[in-house]
């Protein structure tokens, strides 16, 4: 399907996102969206794999989809390093998308309007597209997605809070490492790299798989000086 009244610039800002389910777990890089001038820019699924890739010219590519189980894509070029692809609302990948080098094309949902016959076409189902031609907020981007989930009965991802861009974020259940039972490391979840680390045996906090909120793991500081990650 393509639209002659509907042109989509990929040039920051656009977010966009797509409902979709996949039957193929061996495409070869199947369109979800496609730049009609430029197949170089499109939403997809990764050839060979259960992947999903948003691509100009930079690659981001997210893990977490399933055969035949719907899915959210959100995918946003800001023109900076800002820029993301996420599944469900999940931790995203991001990466500098930059501004493309071509003018306004006819925007084609399914594959490139019959340039790639039984290469590229989607395989699958396509519930639902959205498009904006600016970022949202966080707000507004929670909306659409928990509007998303409920109209295709989706689950939560509770992994990551509404693509709020933290520069740093640290979880118990996530990236503890231990050394001696006690905590050395603490890997940063916010795709930003700030790993936590202590080298000092004696100044490693405690850590334990269960017994804090809801039977969750906890880390646990003593009231002694100097522990710390």
């Amino acid at each position: 399907l393509s639209n002659p009244f509907f042109t989509l610039e990929y040039m920051y800002p656009v977010e966009i996102f797509v409902v979709a389910t996949t039957n193929t777990a061996t495409p070869s890089v199947n369109y979800i969206l496609v730049d009609l001038g430029n197949s170089s820019n499109y939403i997809g699924q990764v050839s060979g794999s259960l992947n999903t890739r948003f691509y100009n010219g930079t690659t981001l590519d997210q893990p977490g989809i399933t055969l035949n189980v719907p899915f959210i894509a959100n995918a946003c070029n800001l023109g900076s390093a800002s820029s993301f692809l996420s599944i469900d609302g999940g931790i995203p990948a991001m990466g500098d998308m930059g501004e493309a080098a071509q003018a306004p094309n006819i925007l084609t949902v399914g594959n490139l309007n019959g340039g790639y016959p039984g290469g590229h076409c989607w395989s699958g189902d396509i519930y639902e597209v959205i498009i904006f031609n600016y970022e949202l907020i966080s707000s507004q981007r929670s909306e659409v997605l928990n509007y998303l989930r409920t109209m295709y009965d989706i689950a939560v991802d509770n992994t990551y809070p509404a693509l709020l861009k933290p520069s740093a974020w640290y979880r118990s259940d996530l990236g503890v490492g231990l050394t001696g039972g006690v905590v050395s490391s603490w890997a940063d979840q916010s795709g930003n790299g700030n790993n936590a680390t202590q080298a000092t045996a004696v100044e490693r906090p405690a850590y334990s798989t269960s017994g804090g909120i809801n039977g969750r793991p906890k880390l646990t500081w003593p009231s002694v000086a100097n522990t710390s990650v």
